[in-house]
């Protein structure tokens, strides 16, 4: 799997990790990677450049408009000032794809326009963590009565579960449990989750939205006392498969996301 690192604004060292992401991606079987993939670059900032960064992304988000990109980029910010920008992708085919992409944008803008950008975003960044990520909607719940409409949701809580080794299964089995007693008793809040393929360890990661990070904290406290004793074991069997349990949360900043018009066109 052929691609060219420099146009993936990464420092040489990053790109160095990033070919060996792309490598072990190659091992990957198909019926994990086949659709609903997201590539993940996870960037924390410097304290004192986070207004010029911000500006960085903006301007990349109007080249992409200028130049009507056909990949979507979403950015989400989370509360200790991680920028998370999100690469949809179908399969991994399309890691050629958005590399061929961002070539052709190079090649419109011009190599000196282009590098100066990626040299003003890079002077804002202190470190790159990149991951490959597999939406699993078999293991998300979808509320039949949803409190909140998808553009009422603003804010993001997300939970990494690090599975202990062998014990992914019986992860699995135990969040699908998990699912049929949010059906049982009505629960009224979304959650996606999502399997870490390539990156930090063995992760599962659960989502909950809301209008902001107090009415998701609420809604989840919430759950908690609706829960009868016997549901609740559901919730202590899968947490008994966990090593490490890291909590985030942050907002989508569509002023620092692209998504092309096309897409938008499709929309209801």
């Amino acid at each position: 799997m052929s691609l060219n690192f420099q146009i993936l604004n990464f420092t040489l060292m990053k790109r160095l990790a990033f070919t060996l992401l792309l490598n072990a991606c190659i091992q990957i079987s198909i019926s994990q990677a086949q659709s609903d993939l997201k590539l993940v670059h996870d960037l924390t900032i410097e304290p004192n450049r986070i207004q010029e960064m911000e500006q960085s992304l903006k301007e990349w988000v109007q080249t992409y408009k200028k130049y009507n990109q056909v990949e979507t980029m979403k950015t989400y910010v989370t509360e200790n000032l991680h920028y998370i920008i999100n690469w949809n992708l179908k399969n991994l085919s399309d890691l050629n794809k958005l590399s061929a992409s961002v070539q052709q944008l190079k090649d419109l803008m011009g190599p000196e326009k282009y590098e100066a950008l990626h040299q003003q975003e890079c002077e804002n960044i202190r470190t790159i963590n990149t991951y490959l990520i597999s939406i699993r909607d078999e293991l998300s719940y979808t509320p039949k009565n949803p409190r909140l409409k998808s553009k009422e949701i603003q804010y993001w809580v997300w939970t990494d579960y690090h599975i202990k080794p062998d014990r992914f299964k019986k992860a699995v089995e135990s969040l699908r449990k998990i699912i049929n007693t949010y059906d049982e008793i009505d629960f009224t809040e979304r959650m996606n989750s999502w399997v870490t393929l390539i990156g930090e360890g063995n992760i599962i990661s659960c989502a909950y939205g809301g209008k902001n990070a107090g009415d998701v904290w609420y809604q989840l406290d919430q759950l908690k006392i609706k829960l009868s004793n016997s549901q609740s074991k559901t919730f202590s069997e899968f947490l008994s498969t966990v090593n490490k349990i890291e909590n985030h949360g942050g907002y989508y900043r569509p002023d620092l996301s692209y998504i092309p018009a096309t897409e938008l066109a499709t929309k209801p």
